[in-house]
């Protein structure tokens, strides 16, 4: 997810690698969430108990600063023996993306040589609107495009 550059100065040059980096008419499909995505969700994406998945058993703690346009999703992980469920390993890791604006997409993607196909809304083919949650973009790459 494009969400992972956190640095919105570095987008310009993402899109300008990928545009390097295709063939003639290759085609580029990302996603991003939006600011009403995080607004919705964050609550609902803390666990207020651990949830076990296979041999693992997780803690999630999500966090929306809408100052830095910051979603963070902190996660304690304990690894369990397969047959005893005893704890074998624990880690912690931080997820933070930057939830960027649409503008702030687009204008990088101008500055790329790169050609918007496509906007798709959440999961499937529908367009986009203004309470999109997750939007996916694709990009192509044409002939003289710089």
């Amino acid at each position: 997810s494009i969400n992972y550059v956190l640095d919105p100065e570095l987008l310009p040059g993402l899109f300008q690698s990928v545009e390097k980096h295709l063939e003639d008419q290759g085609i580029f499909i990302f996603d991003f969430t939006t600011p009403g995505f995080s607004e919705r969700v964050e609550e609902s994406l803390t666990d207020p108990n651990p949830r076990r998945v296979g041999s693992m058993r997780y803690h999630r703690k999500s966090r929306w600063d809408p100052d830095t346009r910051i979603h963070s999703n902190h996660f304690w992980v304990d690894v369990l023996h397969p047959e005893t469920g005893n704890v074998t390993d624990s880690f912690e890791e931080i997820h933070q993306q930057k939830i960027h604006s649409v503008d702030e997409i687009e204008q990088a993607i101008a500055t790329s040589g790169l050609k918007v196909e496509a906007r798709y809304s959440d999961f499937d083919f529908s367009d986009v609107t203004e309470t999109t949650d997750r939007i996916t973009m694709v990009l192509r790459k044409c002939r003289n495009t710089r």
